[in-house]
């Protein structure tokens, strides 16, 4: 693993062997939301869900968005799925190389400007002054390592986020269960740093790594790494390590809500950020006649704002 470095020192270069969101075995990973299914066209995943009590499915792109190979073969794909899903629902890659116009081609139901994503392009100076502050602290206070499939740290990663999924009442998809993190901590291509305090582990976050391009996935910390500004130690170090992989840019994500800590959480990702990226929420009716039934069939009206509208709460 690579541990803390002296100032201006390099984490050595690794393989560059990885899959992160794109592979099989991210998809596989979200058995709990769907079954995965191949686009083959354009190289991406979907997952398909069944409708309950309707007799039939409808699609969603993976959490926490579509990542493909080829935009611009995806109308293909998303034409063939038509004989198994009623309808489907992704939210766009932010770095996908597609145009909004495009996008609406394909998703003609829905096509909506979702959110800004948070984007680092490595090479520039990345952290404000109250971050490099922070990482200072972080840095006297706790040790980071890194490692990739560390299959090993799960148990202190299940620990963290259990703590995490308390904290802020986490539900739906990213409430997830111990086989996916399984399944996702052996992927080529995840990266997992923590930070560590007396032999103790603070905090941990998971980065999907894809050749030039990787992602903050997910992070957790107890009180104590909280306190001692873990994640500015760990996201500091993670940096240097992508950077010597040869990554050129890295997806943040965007904020969670509205909430103070969420607003917290935006403020720490725009401290790293040197720009940001648009997201699409896009949704296309695959079976016009079916997605009619269901909707009626649960007193809901087919545009009442909601895509699909029959899961609307």
């Amino acid at each position: 693993s690579e541990r803390n470095a002296p100032p201006g020192a390099r984490p050595k270069m690794q393989p560059t062997n990885s899959e992160g969101y794109r592979g099989p075995g991210y998809a596989q990973s979200l058995v709990h939301v769907g079954q995965p299914v191949a686009l083959k066209r354009s190289g991406g995943w979907c997952l398909l869900r069944s409708i309950e009590g309707a007799g039939c499915c409808d699609a969603t792109g993976p959490y926490p968005f579509y990542v493909c190979d080829d935009w611009s073969r995806l109308a293909e794909d998303v034409a063939a799925l038509a004989e198994a899903a009623v309808s489907l629902t992704i939210v766009t890659d932010p770095f996908a190389d597609v145009s909004q116009d495009a996008l609406f081609e394909i998703f003609p139901d829905l096509c909506l400007a979702y959110k800004h994503h948070y984007v680092v392009h490595m090479g520039t100076p990345t952290a404000d002054g109250h971050h490099r502050r922070n990482i200072r602290a972080g840095l006297r206070n706790t040790t980071v390592e890194i490692e990739e499939q560390a299959e090993s740290w799960l148990p202190d990663w299940a620990r963290l986020y259990d703590h995490l999924i308390h904290r802020h009442s986490i539900e739906g998809v990213a409430r997830f269960s111990p086989e996916s993190f399984a399944r996702q901590f052996r992927l080529p291509g995840m990266l997992v740093a923590r930070a560590l305090a007396d032999g103790r582990v603070l905090g941990m976050t998971l980065w999907a790594i894809h050749g030039d391009r990787a992602y903050y996935h997910l992070g957790a910390y107890d009180e104590q790494g909280y306190r001692a500004r873990a994640s500015y130690a760990m996201f500091s170090r993670v940096f240097e390590y992508l950077t010597s992989r040869g990554v050129r840019e890295v997806g943040l994500g965007a904020g969670a809500g509205a909430q103070a800590s969420s607003v917290g959480l935006e403020r720490f990702k725009r401290g790293w950020a040197t720009g940001t990226k648009r997201v699409y929420l896009c949704g296309r009716i695959l079976d016009q006649e079916a997605y009619r039934a269901v909707c009626q069939s649960r007193g809901r009206f087919v545009t009442q704002g909601y895509f699909p509208a029959y899961r609307a709460a």
